[in-house]
């Protein structure tokens, strides 16, 4: 097909510890210790084809499979402390992402870009991104972009715990940001 790419795999360990304040009250103050490791194996893949001499075409992706390995949280009050241990779970996450880029005339560029996001326990978002980029003279460009970009909450966010009232009891809305630039 004439694209030049590599593929890169990656595996990633991380631990989360963020105390936080659930509630003050007069009795005082209720704080939360959470206490999230993670195991991450992944696959990075983009591959780049050159369509003609002023266009280009980018396509990839990523997949990540997420192994929650120790999910904890703690509650101190003045008077008491509760654990709460959940159990290990295991989901996937892929993104899938293509990008055109097109010169014209030597002083205009036109770049186009799609990406999908999908986590296995919230969904997906298609992020649209456009620039366009008029080089006016050697020393001065004039552009515009537009780009979305989408994450969903951490895992400990979606996470219901009844015992410490704390995490979604529904659904929560992904973060999205929009941009629109001029420079």
């Amino acid at each position: 097909f004439g694209f030049e790419g590599e593929v890169l795999p990656s595996v990633t360990y991380s631990e989360v510890e963020t105390p936080q304040v659930k509630s003050t009250n007069r009795e005082g103050p209720v704080y939360l210790d959470i206490y999230l490791q993670n195991l991450y194996y992944g696959v990075n893949f983009h591959a780049k084809r050159e369509l003609d001499q002023r266009s280009t075409l980018l396509v990839g992706g990523d997949f990540e499979l997420q192994d929650i390995r120790q999910y904890e949280v703690r509650e101190y009050t003045n008077t008491s402390f509760q654990k709460e241990i959940l159990s290990p779970t295991r989901e996937y996450n892929f993104a899938l992402f293509t990008q055109y880029k097109r010169y014209f005339y030597n002083f205009f560029l036109l770049n186009l870009g799609l990406r999908y996001d999908y986590y296995e326990s919230f969904g997906g978002h298609l992020s649209p991104r456009l620039a366009l980029v008029w080089h006016l003279t050697p020393k001065f460009d004039l552009g515009l972009s537009y780009g979305e970009s989408f994450q969903a909450p951490s895992y400990f966010y979606r996470t219901a715990n009844p015992l410490f009232g704390y995490g979604a009891s529904s659904e929560l809305s992904e973060e999205i940001l929009r941009n629109l630039t001029f420079s």
